[in-house]
């Protein structure tokens, strides 16, 4: 019945929201639907996406073909270089997109000092922390507004479950559950 499945669903964005340290949570079919989410969500033609040279390939198949056909103004840059990071910042920088530990290269991201770049620009940090988990890495406490998780890989452990999680405050998550949910339509 709808009342089981919405109740699993709301059970899953809660144990993710307490593991993460951060409320809500919204999960989706997939990490790439969570990813979408929150990219198509936020940017539109103009706006500057500041992000690591080391991602998920599907990310970076999206950010490079898709969001640079929308007019999006893409900027891959190494993060392990901050102040490469703080070159490619511009006045319409509006999201910053990290992924700690990067697939395939297991690169680690300093958290704490991109979100800290982030937002001397007024943009917005958004981290992909599958490979690390709640377990290993809190990025909301490290000063990023939005995590990401395929919940595909760790969170699942068995790989015989597709989903995806996007945990930010209750402010930015309201483009997130608008536009990414309802409009975009990737919902568990």
């Amino acid at each position: 019945s709808s009342d089981v499945c919405s109740s699993d669903l709301q059970q899953l964005e809660e144990k993710m929201a307490a593991l993460e340290g951060g409320e809500p949570c919204r999960c989706f079919a997939s990490g790439m639907a969570a990813t979408s989410a929150v990219l198509l969500s936020l940017l539109g033609s103009g706006d500057r996406l500041v992000m690591s040279d080391a991602n998920y390939p599907g990310t970076a198949e999206l950010a490079r073909n898709d969001l640079s056909r929308l007019g999006i103004d893409v900027v891959t840059v190494n993060f392990s270089d901050l102040n490469a990071v703080e070159r490619a910042m511009s006045v319409n920088t509006r999201l910053v997109w990290g992924e700690s530990p990067a697939n395939p290269t297991m690169r680690i991201t300093d958290i704490a000092a991109i979100a800290d770049i982030a937002h001397a620009h007024d943009a917005r940090f958004a981290i992909d922390s599958t490979f690390a988990t709640p377990i290993a890495t809190q990025p909301l406490a490290l000063g990023a507004d939005y995590v990401i998780h395929s919940l595909t890989k760790y969170c699942c452990g068995h790989g015989d479950a597709m989903g995806g999680a996007v945990l930010a405050s209750a402010e930015h998550m309201h483009p997130i559950e608008s536009a990414g949910q309802i409009h975009l339509g990737g919902v568990i």
